[in-house]
């Protein structure tokens, strides 16, 4: 009547790390993205955008010819 396997501690074991690993890998995008708000039922997000970085002087300097 029960078509469910049994199953061992160590598969129980191996499917919670790969869940947790899962949420920590989403959890760890989320914290790090520069979304302001995340909605998730539509899927959106509200992104800050961050000022443009100051342009950098890249000239080479030439020396000056020995007389």
């Amino acid at each position: 009547m029960n078509n469910m396997e049994n199953y061992t501690l160590s598969d129980l074991g191996v499917f919670v790390g790969i869940v947790g690993s899962t949420l920590v890998l989403i959890i760890g995008a989320v914290q790090k993205s520069r979304c302001k708000e995340i909605k998730l039922c539509p899927p959106s997000c509200i992104r800050e955008v961050l000022p443009p970085k100051p342009e950098l002087d890249v000239s080479i300097p030439v020396p000056p010819l020995a007389p």
